[in-house]
């Protein structure tokens, strides 16, 4: 975290100022590695198709939020997980609730002795197995092509009536495209944000039949659902998601609804009393931070009269609210107030002028450009200075912007962008602050007070990920260095 105040060592235009700069603080140099893996991929008697899946994408070794939450998963537990940003936290519970889905339809498989009826081939497919909320829609179009990626080799191994899919649905897109692929096929894994999903539990019906439909929700009721994942927890239960999670919930522990909707031919397909997934659901909390309160509404998220859970804590720390990478080396500097404009600029364009080492390598002599994001809270702030520093730079360095205030189409295809790019600046709102990740930023900046510490921890955590280094430096006038 940050420190007292040290001796000035940024080295630009500004810092040679000293009506500018006030005072700049850096971390201790602790270059220790925050992963210590122990456990390999292949030590898990993972499906084959899923091991092959995880080494195409060079991942061979468990992280610890992986390794301490595994066998919870696939046992079936309830957990509540913590763990510093950039360790695998989509992973850890992607994989063990793939294997365990994967498990529970062998084992359907092998106890069903007689021959499938239409009503039994409709039974296991009109449900969805496993559903993660994430609180934006940057951070589910990722979980969504984190789980593509695990199926993708399934897949190629299936027929087509038996296959695995995951879908995203979130805000800013027609829903009719939503409801066009649920009727073809309804996924295995359904990453959502809180208001899209709501909105298809409440409005959503998926044709039986000619004559026959059944509501979207029935999916997801009476047993359907196996695991429910909370992304970014903290975030979801924050005033203007709260009420849409305890709506969605409350939807999906109502057991009446399923009987009720369907003619009475057809009573079956709601009680699903032969399919797998009758057990109670299980529900799973992840986030990088637990701000005080989330735990006192874990019994809302947990479902049945037990509400026994497990606590995974891989941060170790008295204060939870106060976890930063030990790769990130933190500073930050005070600018009086009638130059904060032309200072905080003036960083960002030396920032962009200077080249970095190979952050692969520690001990690269390597350089190459900067790779960055800036975070502020107003999209204002963000529309100006991305303006701003794209006629200053022209077109020889990617400028690019993210909030809310643009259209989902492209806020995608900027995302898509800033990824595949080796340097650039993306300014941004804290639309990008919790578990979207941006390969190889080399800086964070942060200009302006954050509103919180659990935003500030958030939004340095896109830098110094899966053990690389990184760098966060928080620009702040006057008037509010008591954040520091």
């Amino acid at each position: 975290m940050l420190q007292r105040p040290a001796s000035i060592s940024f080295h630009s235009t500004v810092a040679h100022n000293k009506e500018i700069i006030k005072k700049v603080t850096h971390s201790s140099d602790d270059d220790e590695d925050r992963f210590h893996p122990s456990c390999r991929f292949e030590d898990l008697n993972l499906h084959p198709q899923t091991l092959k899946a995880l080494r195409r994408q060079g991942l061979h070794r468990l992280t610890e939020i992986q390794e301490k939450t595994y066998d919870f998963i696939l046992n079936g537990h309830n957990l509540v997980a913590r763990s510093r940003t950039g360790t695998g936290k989509t992973l850890a519970f992607l994989v063990p609730s793939l294997e365990r889905q994967l498990l529970r339809e062998q084992q359907y498989n092998n106890n069903d002795d007689t021959i499938p009826t239409s009503i039994d081939k409709f039974k296991n497919n009109f449900r969805i197995p496993i559903l993660v909320l994430a609180p934006t829609r940057e951070l589910a179009a990722q979980i969504h092509k984190e789980a593509e990626k695990l199926l993708s080799i399934h897949d190629n191994h299936r027929d087509r009536s038996s296959k695995l899919s995951a879908q995203v649905i979130y805000g800013g897109v027609p829903k009719e495209e939503d409801v066009r692929r649920f009727q073809s096929r309804l996924p295995t894994i359904l990453v959502a944000t809180p208001g899209r999903l709501k909105d298809h539990l409440n409005n959503t019906n998926n044709d039986v039949d000619a004559e026959r439909t059944i509501p979207f929700r029935c999916a997801l009721q009476n047993g359907n659902l196996n695991t429910l994942v909370l992304d970014e927890t903290d975030r979801l239960l924050e005033l203007g998601f709260r009420r849409d999670i305890q709506d969605i919930l409350s939807c999906l522990n109502d057991t009446s609804t399923g009987a009720s909707v369907l003619p009475s031919s057809s009573s079956s397909i709601s009680t699903h009393s032969s399919a797998p997934g009758t057990l109670c659901r299980q529900t799973l909390l992840f986030s990088a931070t637990l701000a005080p309160g989330v735990l006192d509404v874990v019994d809302l998220a947990i479902n049945g009269d037990e509400t026994y859970y497990q606590m995974v804590d891989c941060i170790h720390d008295d204060d939870p609210t106060t976890h930063t990478n030990m790769n990130t080396e933190q500073s930050y500097i005070v600018l009086p107030s009638q130059r904060f404009w032309t200072g905080s600029m003036e960083v960002l364009l030396n920032l962009m002028a200077t080249d970095r080492a190979d952050n692969h390598d520690k001990k690269s002599s390597k350089k190459k450009k900067n790779k960055i994001i800036v975070f502020f809270d107003m999209t204002r702030l963000a529309q100006l200075y991305s303006k701003f520093l794209s006629l200053r730079l022209g077109y020889t360095t990617g400028v690019w912007e993210i909030h809310g205030k643009m259209h989902q189409r492209e806020r995608t295809v900027v995302a898509r962008r800033f990824r595949n790019a080796s340097q650039g600046i993306l300014l941004t709102s804290d639309v990008s602050a919790r578990g979207v990740d941006y390969p190889d930023v080399s800086h964070v900046i942060q200009i302006g007070q954050p509103k919180d510490r659990e935003t500030y921890i958030h939004r340095l955590g896109r830098t110094g990920r899966a053990g690389k280094l990184g760098k966060g430096l928080l620009i702040l006038p006057e008037f509010e260095e008591d954040f520091v």
